[in-house]
């Protein structure tokens, strides 16, 4: 049977019953923790602007669009949604695929759910299924060799998984399954030229790569649906996504422990709203912080070693932007001296005041290189080893391997609840924001999903 084939019939085959109960409890913390990022931006440029497009083009259905009420087409809302669920950096990451699968596939997973009028159990596979398939596409298809080629794995590898949860929602057959993945395969785009634009071009187009990928994969299911054929083994075949999109592809990791392991249980939560590249940087220098009582004015060097990736991505010293800020590592270094990471108002353009002198300063004296140690554990580790040197010639350091967030170094379901309430604190109401993570906690006991959805809008 080959990889794409087998990894359809898991997903057709998989009833709710199958599931274990951490598997559910991961899954229903991973919606709630989308449902904030979505609520966070939905107000923010890029989420108003491919809001008020669909709703001029009059996209007719039952799907709402969140934070406004209205209602529009699957496709339509799975863009919308989708765009806000990656739109500030708040969303979850899978380590070994490089991707942000909340930001995709719950979107698409919603608006075929409240089309459908699905209850709570079939939303809740449907989503289990969308984030194994994303992950294990995305890890397959070797993800760092992947994103250090240039493609962004969250609107590449995201479209499976977005096709998935919606496929299962829509009760498609293996072979329709097999189809919808084939078409979505043709539709896969998403490359990393937004880390090095200035202009915030690349701060608004990063955002669409995950709404595009989810109404890329709602529209592969409904079009399989209809009839639709694609071709088969998209992911592992000769041309396929895997050999195609990377120079150093591991088809064997799309089914390795399927059925056994699931890769939901091995995504993070982001307790700081920036790239998770970053998160091991920051805890390195809260602990030296915290630990000596560091002062910004006593450091004459910061250095920090990672992966390759990091140092590729991250030397960004012109924050000029939030994405610019949220990419960078002498930026969050800089941040975590001498202000609140954890608070997503933080990521923004330096200003010309004390605190962003502070800031700039700092930025200045941060260094990033390639640590060989740390790049041979990427992508499953993304490390960071720091030292700093005081101007009194003294030096500290450390090493930080699993970030809190980190699988291996989880927040607690109470902690994403605090996270969901601060994100979305100045949004939603203390009372519907405790509505909201009662109803999801409970999801399995929803008759209709669309009872979640009104609290969205």
């Amino acid at each position: 049977m080959d990889t794409t084939s087998e990894l359809m019939k898991f997903v057709c085959k998989t009833r709710f019953e199958d599931l274990p109960l951490d598997v559910i409890d991961r899954a229903k913390m991973r919606i709630l923790d989308t449902l904030g990022g979505i609520i966070f931006s939905a107000d923010l440029p890029w989420s108003q602007i491919t809001s008020s497009l669909m709703q001029e083009l009059k996209s007719q259905g039952k799907s709402t669009i969140v934070r406004n009420g209205a209602k529009t087409s699957a496709p339509a809302a799975a863009l919308i949604n989708g765009t806000m669920g990656h739109g500030f950096e708040l969303d979850d990451v899978h380590e070994g695929a490089q991707s942000h699968p909340g930001g995709v596939v719950i979107p698409a997973a919603l608006s075929v759910g409240e089309q459908e009028s699905v209850d709570g159990r079939k939303f809740l596979l449907a989503v289990i299924m969308g984030y194994e398939v994303m992950c294990r596409v995305g890890m397959g298809v070797g993800a760092k060799a992947h994103m250090v080629k240039g493609f962004h794995p969250t609107g590449t590898s995201g479209n499976y998984g977005a096709t998935a949860a919606a496929g299962k929602i829509l009760g498609l057959s293996e072979a329709q399954l097999i189809d919808a993945m084939g078409i979505c395969g043709s539709t896969c785009s998403g490359i990393m030229q937004f880390t090095q634009d200035s202009t915030g071009g690349g701060e608004m187009i990063k955002r669409l790569h995950a709404g595009w990928a989810a109404q890329s994969g709602v529209l592969a299911a409904l079009l399989a649906q209809r009839g639709f054929r694609g071709p088969c083994d998209i992911v592992g075949g000769k041309y396929g996504f895997c050999r195609v999109f990377s120079d150093r592809p591991e088809i064997d990791l799309t089914n390795q422990g399927l059925g056994t392991v699931y890769e939901i249980m091995n995504v993070g939560t982001k307790p700081y709203p920036c790239c998770t590249t970053m998160h091991s940087t920051v805890d390195g220098i809260a602990k030296l912080r915290d630990e000596f009582g560091l002062k910004w004015d006593e450091i004459d060097e910061i250095r920090v070693g990672g992966s390759e990736k990091l140092v590729a991505f991250s030397s960004i010293y012109e924050i000029d932007s939030a994405m610019a800020g949220q990419y960078s590592i002498p930026y969050v270094v800089a941040l975590t001296l001498v202000g609140d990471i954890k608070d997503p108002k933080n990521f923004k353009k330096i200003s010309d005041d004390e605190q962003g002198r502070k800031l700039r300063e700092l930025v200045g004296r941060t260094k990033l290189y390639v640590d060989e140690e740390l790049d041979g554990l990427f992508p499953k580790i993304e490390g960071a080893k720091i030292a700093i040197r005081l101007k009194s010639g003294r030096s500290v350091s450390t090493r930080v391997l699993q970030a809190k967030g980190n699988p291996n170094n989880p927040l607690s379901p109470e902690e994403i609840c605090e996270k969901f309430s601060i994100v979305t604190g100045d949004k939603v109401a203390q009372e519907k924001r405790q509505w909201i993570i009662d109803t999801v906690r409970q999801l399995e006991m929803v008759p209709n999903i669309a009872e979640l959805t009104r609290l969205l809008a």
